[in-house]
């Protein structure tokens, strides 16, 4: 049975309020609230006195996944049922509890004190680096490759550290669409451009503010998907969360984005899928390919968008035809993902010309740590044409460095 957004609101407040009004222990409040959304979400029938996987089950769909996580599952088996059998329904809830948020890829936190404890912070001050009122981020701007600002909200060192556990404890491991090629493991720009090589016409779409459309209810949304309890997903989301919405410069918020975008990456696959196209998506650009792009898919498009609570940037949508250049994230895709040759050329002549006439004759535009700055492109070069980026580097073993431009 699929419900409507308000009637999962109805049903679960009114369960929170019957259990208030009958003084029901808050912690078995919350947990049967999860276990309660977590079948509404899926449709499933909710019976709190059969609740599905037994630990014996749950054990078992564990060990498929890897065995660091189901050794994690039986150290916690063997502390909640020493609970004892006066509270055989807490039991039996917590054990679920735990078992979904491991199948998620996430760490189990019962209480904000849990969290507390595995950040090495007392619970009051790791509280008040989740409130507002302390300045816990720097905000500034860097100027954008193609015009305009990106503003960088850099989380102060606690925070920083704090946020560092979240990603590697709750969100790293979280699955993700095959389509979403950005801020993961052992995946690239190059992933991201070869499904589209070679195909005859390619569409190529922004999101508009991506990071500032997701806002801190779309956060604690995703915190509480993932199965955590109301008061953790709150917690969470305030140290995940600046002014309300993803800061663009704390590094839970890469992973967050991604988790955001699922029920899109879904919608928009199946799209491709019924229109014959391949599909990616890398943070906010979106790229669509095949032997034909039908007229109606950027309208389509952005519904299905508008739908999600994101938006369109129209100025940055580019339709690609049968033997134009094709560029997917900034590598030419009409044979294989390779640098763009304009790029190349530009590059090389300002390696010859430090070469030939110095550094300095190069940096017009005063760029800091102008060596760092030209090996890093020479670098970005060889990894994804070797050939080329270690002709690069060669010519730039010949460069008399000043120390004004190191």
């Amino acid at each position: 049975m699929v419900y409507s957004k308000a009637e999962k609101r109805t049903i679960l407040g009114e369960f929170k309020t019957l259990n208030f009004d009958a003084g029901v222990n808050p912690l078995i409040t919350e947990l049967c609230l999860t276990y309660i959304r977590f079948c509404l979400n899926r449709g499933l029938l909710i019976s709190l006195e059969q609740i599905k996987p037994t630990p014996e089950e749950a054990l078992q769909n564990l060990c498929t996944r890897d065995n660091k996580t189901a050794e994690q599952y039986r150290k916690l088996v063997s502390s909640v049922q020493n609970l004892g059998d006066r509270h055989v329904s807490l039991v039996s809830l917590m054990l679920w509890y735990c078992f979904n948020l491991l199948n998620n890829g996430a760490k189990p936190l019962v209480a904000t004190e849990d969290l507390a404890n595995e950040v090495g912070l007392s619970h009051r001050n790791l509280h008040y680096l989740a409130t507002t009122k302390y300045p816990c981020y720097t905000d500034f701007e860097v100027p954008k490759r193609n015009g305009g600002v990106r503003k960088i909200s850099a989380p102060c060192y606690p925070l920083l550290k704090v946020q560092r556990w979240i990603l590697d404890n709750i969100l790293t491991d979280v699955r993700l669409s095959p389509s979403a090629m950005a801020y993961r493991r052992a995946v690239s720009i190059v992933d991201n451009a070869t499904p589209h090589v070679s195909a005859r016409e390619i569409l190529k779409v922004d999101l508009e503010d991506f990071f500032p459309t997701i806002t801190f209810p779309r956060i604690v949304g995703i915190y509480l998907d993932l199965g955590y309890l109301y008061p953790v997903a709150i917690l969470l989301a305030k140290l995940s969360s600046h002014n309300g919405v993803l800061p663009q410069g704390a590094p839970t918020s890469p992973a967050l984005s991604n988790i955001a975008c699922r029920k899109l990456d879904t919608r928009l696959t199946g799209l491709a899928r019924v229109m014959r196209l391949c599909y990616t998506r890398y943070a906010d650009d979106i790229t669509f390919s095949g032997q034909r792009i039908p007229k109606g898919l950027v309208h389509t498009l952005e519904r299905i968008l508008n739908e999600e609570g994101f938006h369109l940037a129209h100025r940055k949508t580019k339709h690609f035809y049968a033997g134009q250049s094709k560029l997917v994230t900034g590598l030419v895709v009409n044979d294989k993902p390779n640098i763009p040759r304009e790029y190349y050329r530009k590059l090389r002549a300002v390696i010859h010309n430090c070469v030939e006439y110095g550094p300095l004759s190069q940096n017009r535009n005063d760029v800091p740590h102008f060596r760092e700055h030209l090996y890093g492109h020479a670098y970005y070069v060889f990894g994804i044409n070797p050939q080329l980026g270690r002709k690069l580097l060669n010519q730039l073993d010949y460069v008399v460095w000043e120390v004004t431009t190191v």
